[in-house]
């Protein structure tokens, strides 16, 4: 069987693997005459579900290829798989799933998404910047929770940590940065284009990181309470600048109100009677001692989510008081973790404070056909989320500007294109770096494994000429990854040049009056690009040619089209084309550029230019 070509249309149009639901579906099979198929059918189910088949109508002829149909109908909302069964000849059948030829069991998904809200892409081609509280600014105001281990040492103090990998860790060291400094550098943040800012959890909490819950109802003291925030956000908004939170619902700490194992708190907390109000928000299997914990860590009991009387309490109360604060935006925690009836309570009630809210969900995988703890996840298919955290991007970002693995870059983001909803592609949260994940400049830069033992990655740091080439590396793996369909996120500290390895070393203080100039221009200038072209807001994308060294991605909107060109090699090579093209860095404008080796530019191509014709020599 040679190769066959598929395609999807709904309501008559061209689509990915994602449709409206209720719309008509219909799937187009492209083969070669010579392949002579003599019939054929789909094989088609809901997943979960039982499989039929839909015969496959012949449908035209075109030179040496004929079309196949096969009509599915209106769609509930819903994840769906489907392969093509052909018949060639009297007796051979060949099974073939999204478009290639595969053995039997291969098939190819489609999901079927509710109608999004108007102002579902309120994410769309913007700029987020990642701010972990205690280490991005120290004002000076705020003073620690009694216990607490201050390290003053901020331009050189390292982070506690463990002995040895995976030890204990109390996270009780602060470096005194608190929400009163983020407002202090709000100009800062603004320079670089960001359109919002997501906080680590600024919730009262015991521990630097604020992922122990406390209390959901007030700002840590720490930090600087309701006040900060609620300055911060007003003096943000002057600025154009949106905040997003990080809610941690699927576990909060021991030393909490609702748990209060430590009576620290007035009301008597699950841990200390069955009759609090908060026992059902916990899974107790003997009471006290022996509850379910985020991942068997006893300090984070976890929560039921699905229990109604939390789920009133999130969305009755919480939700409600950091709207009031402009909050419209958040990022939820180990969404993996967290009931489907929690996830649609609480796109719910967000939506119903403010129609232009999102959902960010905390998925590491492929979130389109998710399943986690035996049960598929319903995110896209019922709305509970607007995005997710884009780690399959990430690595194959990075495994494509390390190692120049163009078939997994490739694979990973035709992969997205096809599974997700186009409100979701244009609003994910793209990065290269989050607090769990080690510093860009130190994965790129070549140093110690992440396996190497504590007190070690501690002391790594890069030598002068590897620092160079990582500066060179991260500042084209951010010239890709902004290039790509999403919001561009910025982990605080990594347009200074910071480097650190995996949890706590990617957690340092930001190295005030100590950034890279180099790496901060161009962030600030990928900033202005990206607001004043549309292409990267909702625009289509395309790969126009890509190999281990070199690659070429066309972004295309209505009047505007951006060509990225990437090129990871060791020398520099020759860009031709047919027409003049505008640098979007230089603003020159000519046919014929040399993009430098280990760098990507961005070029603007005239109207009605055809893309396809410009390629490196």
């Amino acid at each position: 069987m040679t190769r066959a070509v598929q395609t999807v249309l709904c309501g008559g149009k061209r689509t990915n693997g994602t449709v409206p639901a209720d719309g008509a579906v219909t799937l187009l099979l492209s083969v070669e005459r010579r392949a002579a198929v003599t019939r054929g059918a789909v094989r088609f189910w809901r997943d979960g579900g039982e499989a039929r088949l839909i015969p496959l109508v012949w449908r035209s002829l075109d030179g040496a290829r004929e079309t196949w149909s096969a009509a599915l109908g209106a769609l509930e909302a819903g994840l769906y798989f489907y392969a093509f069964e052909l018949s060639v000849g009297n007796s051979h059948t060949a099974l073939l799933g999204g478009g290639r030829e595969l053995s039997a069991g291969g098939c190819c998904q489609l999901t079927a998404y509710p109608a999004p809200r108007p102002s579902a892409s309120v994410l769309a081609g913007k700029m987020i910047y990642h701010i972990f509280v205690d280490r991005f600014r120290r004002s000076g105001r705020c003073a620690l929770r009694e216990g607490a281990r201050f390290n003053p040492d901020w331009d050189h103090g390292e982070p506690s940590f463990a002995p040895e990998k995976g030890g204990a860790l109390d996270n009780d060291d602060f470096f005194g940065g608190d929400l009163w400094g983020v407002a202090e550098k709000l100009d800062y943040i603004s320079s670089l284009g960001a359109d919002y800012i997501y906080l680590s959890p600024v919730f009262t909490a015991a521990s630097n990181h604020k992922y122990d819950v406390g209390d959901y109802l007030s700002v840590d003291p720490s930090f600087g309470g309701d006040e900060a925030l609620s300055f911060l956000a007003a003096e943000a908004r002057k600025r154009g600048i949106g905040l997003i939170l990080d809610g941690v619902f699927d576990h909060t700490g021991d030393d909490s109100s609702y748990f209060n194992k430590y009576g620290h708190y007035p009301e008597k907390g699950a841990y200390q009677t069955i009759s609090s109000p908060y026992y059902k928000w916990y899974g107790f299997r003997r009471h006290p001692d022996d509850y379910a914990s985020w991942w068997n860590i006893s300090i984070l009991p976890k929560r039921n989510t699905a229990e109604p009387s939390f789920r009133r309490f999130i969305c009755e109360k919480v939700i409600p008081k950091w709207s009031a604060f402009g909050v419209s935006i958040w990022r939820l925690d180990v969404a993996d973790e967290l009931s489907d009836e929690f996830l649609d309570d609480f796109h719910r009630a967000l939506s119903a404070l403010d129609e232009r809210s999102a959902v960010i969900g905390e998925v590491w995988d492929d979130a389109s056909d998710k399943c986690a703890y035996g049960k598929r996840r319903r995110y896209f298919t019922s709305g509970q989320l607007d995005s997710v955290m884009n780690y399959p991007l990430r690595d194959a970002v990075i495994g494509y500007v390390l190692r120049g693995d163009a078939a997994m870059f490739c694979r990973t983001l035709e992969g997205i294109l096809w599974r997700y909803p186009p409100h979701v592609v244009h609003s994910l949260m793209n990065f290269l770096g989050t607090h769990d994940t080690p510093r860009i400049m130190t994965v790129l830069g070549g140093s110690l494994p992440e396996s190497a033992p504590n007190a070690a990655l501690a002391a790594d740091r890069l030598a002068p000429d590897a620092r160079l080439r990582a500066i060179r590396l991260t500042s084209l793996a951010f010239m890709l990854i902004a290039a790509l369909p999403g919001a561009l996120s910025i982990y605080y500290g990594d347009e200074a040049g910071m480097e650190g390895h995996g949890d706590p070393f990617c957690r340092r203080p930001f190295p005030w009056g100590g950034e890279d100039n180099s790496l901060l221009a161009l962030i600030r200038r990928l900033g202005e690009i990206r607001r004043a072209h549309r292409a990267f807001a909702d625009g289509d994308i395309a790969i126009l040619s890509i190999d281990e060294k070199r690659a070429l991605i066309l972004r295309r909107a209505v009047g505007d089209t951006v060509l990225c060109a990437v090129n990871r090699s060791g020398s520099p090579c020759r860009l031709r084309a047919a027409f003049e093209m505008r640098d979007l860095f230089s603003g020159a404008t000519e046919r014929e550029f040399t993009v430098p080796a280990e760098s990507a530019a961005y070029y603007s191509l005239p109207a009605g230019a055809d893309a396809n014709t410009v390629c490196f020599d």
